[in-house]
Formats: C-alpha cells, sequence, structure tokens
C-alpha cells in the first residue's frame, strides 16, 4: 500500500475500477455461455433437406469450389445423402450439448488434391431452425485426427 495520501486514494480508485471491470467480465461470461448452451433443437431436423458446401481454405475455394449438397433425415435422426456427386450413409450419430455430429462414409472418395483423397465425413450441426440449417462439415481420410482434413460450411434448408 503506498505511503502518501494521495497515492492511496489513486491506488484504492485503481483497485476499485479492477474489481468492476473483473465483476462486468464475469457477468458477460456467465450471459455468453448460458446463451451459447441452449444447444440446437433436433425436432425440426426430419426431412429433406439441400444447400450447398463451401471450403474454408482459399487454395480450394477456386478449383473446387462449393459442392451441393442433398440429404434426408429420418425419424431416428439416420441421415442419408449426396454431397458432390458421391453419396453417404450416416455410420454413427451424436447428440451433444451445443451440436450434433454425423458420422458418414462415402461411396467412393472426393479428391482436393490428387495424392489425398477423403471417403470420411463428419458434420457438425451447430444451428437448425424450422427450415435452415448451418453446419461444419470435413472430409477425412478416417474419423480420427487427420491433419489435412478439408473443413468447410454447410448451409442448407429444408425442401418442400
Amino acid at each position: 500500500m503506498p505511503k502518501s495520501k494521495n497515492s492511496r486514494k489513486a491506488f484504492l480508485r485503481l483497485l476499485l475500477l479492477c474489481s468492476a471491470s473483473v465483476f462486468l467480465l464475469f457477468l458477460s461470461a456467465m450471459y455468453c455461455g448460458t446463451t451459447l448452451a441452449m444447444g440446437i433443437d433436433l425436432k425440426h431436423l426430419e426431412g429433406q433437406w439441400q444447400g450447398e458446401w463451401r471450403p474454408y481454405e482459399k487454395k480450394y475455394q477456386h478449383n473446387v469450389g462449393s459442392l451441393p449438397v442433398t440429404f434426408v433425415v429420418t425419424d431416428k435422426l439416420e441421415l442419408s445423402g449426396n454431397i458432390g456427386g458421391t453419396s453417404f450413409l450416416s455410420h454413427k450419430t451424436e447428440n451433444q450439448e451445443k451440436q450434433f455430429l454425423v458420422y458418414a462414409k462415402l461411396s467412393k472418395p472426393i479428391a482436393f488434391a490428387p495424392d489425398a483423397p477423403k471417403d470420411h465425413l463428419i458434420i457438425i450441426m451447430t444451428k437448425i431452425d424450422q427450415d435452415q440449417l448451418v453446419a461444419d462439415v470435413h472430409f477425412k481420410s478416417r474419423f480420427g485426427f487427420d491433419f489435412s482434413m478439408h473443413p468447410g460450411e454447410l448451409k442448407a434448408r429444408k425442401a418442400k
């Protein structure tokens, strides 16, 4: 604690300001945590969907571009569909707190580069409204960790 009276006042003001900042940071973190932890509502997922996948990687945005996606979700949350001319069928689905994961195997590999064909697909659904869906989709060579995976964004609408 500073010895002079003015220094003590300045120190106490700084201490109060820091405490208030930490408290506001705590409140904002609690608010963000509660809004993000709401999860996704799977009751609107059943049905036919169509959309497109766009790669996050710049080098594939030009030579691959976007891939058309169509899929059907059953009442048991099983998926089957087509992405970029290759069909897929869900191998496993997993409902987590903030996302819905789909592990699927492609009927034939998609080659982003000649030396690295990808025949596994992981769909990470992060937002589902009544007729719109947003997900991250990863093309991989296996379901486990893959250094050379190709992530992208899927935006789809429910077919009417």
